[in-house]
């Protein structure tokens, strides 16, 4: 090998050195861009955890301060479904219908009112029950009179109907 074949070498070599950097340089500023956009991602997301969370936060006191309304109401409140199926009661209409706390789930809201034999009511706002149909007015109140199960008549109560 002559000097000249040993700087022609040592020239190639160069060459593909520089051609490497410049590779190896265009990689690391490809992965600082992808590190840079997942650091934006990441904290994007961890924004949105602590906006989540918050919002969890202040629907779960909204529904515990209307828990506590509700159950708390002087009025019987009574959530039922389209069917007539009830969903919930509060306290004070367990009391007025000597409901057990298990016993309201599931119980078809026309049994509350058929042994009065109230037809004013029945025709009248509470006739959804003998028809099987949901009120017309959905969320509005309906006045009607029933029986307690072991006992005289109720006086007009308010019954609304659920949105579920």
């Amino acid at each position: 090998m002559t000097l000249e074949g040993l700087a022609a070498f040592a020239q190639i070599s160069d060459e593909r050195r520089e051609g490497l950097v410049r590779t190896l340089a265009v990689l690391a500023l490809v992965l600082a861009v992808l590190f840079g956009g997942l650091v934006l991602v990441a904290v994007s997301l961890y924004r949105l955890m602590r906006q989540s969370t918050q919002r969890a936060r202040a629907v779960q006191e909204g529904a515990a301060r209307t828990r506590t309304i509700v159950e708390t109401s002087l009025d019987a409140i009574l959530v039922f479904d389209a069917t007539g199926t009830i969903l919930s009661v509060n306290g004070t209409a367990r009391d007025l219908f000597r409901l057990g706390e298990t016993q309201q789930m599931g119980l078809p809201l026309a049994r509350l009112f058929d042994a009065a034999g109230d037809d004013a009511s029945r025709e009248g706002p509470l006739g959804f029950l003998s028809r099987g149909t949901g009120p017309r007015l959905a969320g509005a109140a309906l006045r009607g009179h029933g029986p307690r199960p072991r006992g005289p008549p109720l006086p007009g109560g308010d019954v609304r109907r659920s949105r579920r």
